[in-house]
């Protein structure tokens, strides 16, 4: 680094905050902006100072506190007290750790659950989507404290800020933080009481969430707009919208047929089943193949092996946002996202059918009713869920939503009564 760098202006550093690097910017030698990337494009940044020990003669640095809770003259001042320090032949950074409590900081414990979790995760992403709200929201905050001196205040003074604006994330991150103190809890890193628990401490001192601001579902079609919409996707020959009609034709989630493999379906029996890795619930999912998915898939040819919807440039499974974007392309974008196709499946079924609603919950591979209801129901209603989607299959492509209502319900009729003894 330059002995006398740039002397930066507070808007020149704003700009350094989101590029990922250790950037000088001058007024106290030493003085740096620290920026690490969190994946996705997020990043935290923090000040630290370069140094010298004058006790050891080796290059260390110190933390003096996140970007967005110390300005850049506020920076430049601890800066200029820690290197007053040093000429005094004192190391800043012995001395506060002889100072702070020993044991891990809050970042340390969070990094050793998330990374106990990931094995355990339907969804890879999720845990780097959590380290991301992490390094956004409390790294900055907490990342440095010993984790044994955090009380609810501090946890508040997250939260606080971001619960009128975010709520749900607020909410979620909330959960991740009693969980992580819990884990503490049970490595014996941390004494207390789990400040982050909602029952009997933060409700107390935050608004509950459903008050703050009214949860927005995913935006989905009325269900008698689907086979519109399916005749205007049929006209589209690209992977990503054969991958979006195949989700509307068996409720699925997105990413259970984006990792679709032609070794999962066996073609005898019209069974498509998904591996436990790829569901949410961590349970294999068998979904009845109804003819027009059938259909679907004899059009993209045959196949033995390898993923049956891969990204043409790349080969790789298709993003998260291949789907959405058909839907964009398509002008559908504002009326609906992926995800809304189930629960105009829902809907069509409590609205249009006689099948019971346990039979809807069992085909999008929700739980089962309450753990008594589990506890008693063993089976997976596989033939009453075939029956139904391919009542459905035949919605889908029907073209005119108001001559579906009689045959659903006629072939329905066999269901199970959900008041029935």
């Amino acid at each position: 680094m330059p002995r006398h760098a740039r002397i930066l202006s507070a808007k020149a550093v704003e700009s350094l905050s989101r590029k990922p690097g250790c950037h000088a910017v001058g007024g106290v030698p030493g003085l740096c902006l620290l920026v690490r990337a969190g994946g996705g494009g997020a990043t935290s940044a923090i000040w630290v100072l370069r140094y010298v020990s004058p006790r050891t003669g080796r290059r260390r640095r110190i933390s003096l506190g996140s970007w967005r809770e110390v300005g850049l003259a506020e920076a430049r001042e601890r800066a200029r007290a820690l290197r007053q320090r040093l000429r005094d032949g004192e190391d800043p950074l012995d001395a506060r750790r002889a100072a702070r409590p020993e044991g891990p900081t809050f970042r340390e414990v969070a990094e050793r659950y998330l990374a106990q979790q990931t094995g355990r995760l339907s969804n890879p992403k999720y845990a780097a989507q959590v380290r991301r709200t992490m390094a956004r929201y409390v790294y900055p905050r907490l990342g440095e404290r010993p984790i044994a001196t955090i009380a609810v205040p501090d946890v508040v003074a997250v939260l606080r800020p971001m619960w009128g604006r975010v709520t749900e994330t607020a909410s979620r991150l909330r959960q991740k933080l009693e969980k992580v103190f819990d884990y503490a809890r049970v490595m014996g890193l941390y004494p207390h009481d789990n400040p982050a628990r909602w029952r009997g401490v933060l409700e107390h001192l935050l608004p509950p969430p459903g008050k703050v601001r009214r949860v927005r579902h995913h935006r989905a079609l009325h269900w008698r707009e689907v086979p519109a919409f399916m005749a205007e996707l049929a006209g589209r020959a690209e992977v990503a919208a054969r991958a979006l009609g195949l989700v509307v034709l068996t409720a699925c989630r997105s990413g259970e047929v984006r990792g679709m493999r032609w070794e999962e379906v066996d073609w005898a029996r019209a069974v498509w089943t998904v591996p436990a890795e790829r569901m949410k619930a961590r349970r294999p999912h068998r979904v009845p193949l109804s003819e027009p998915a059938l259909d679907l898939l004899r059009g993209l040819g045959p196949r033995d092996a390898g993923l049956v919807f891969p990204a043409p440039r790349t080969g790789a499974a298709l993003s998260d946002m291949a789907l959405l974007q058909v839907l964009r392309r398509m002008g559908w974008g504002e009326r609906t996202t992926v995800h809304g196709f189930r629960s105009a499946f829902r809907t069509w079924v409590a609205e249009a059918t006689q099948f019971a609603p346990l039979v809807a919950e069992a085909a999008l591979a929700h739980r089962l009713g309450d753990r008594l209801e589990v506890a008693y129901q063993r089976s997976d209603l596989f033939d009453l869920r075939r029956r139904l989607m391919a009542v459905w299959g035949r919605f889908c492509l029907s073209g005119q939503a108001a001559d579906s209502g009689t045959p659903d319900r006629l072939d329905s009729a066999a269901g199970i009564d959900q008041g029935s003894g």
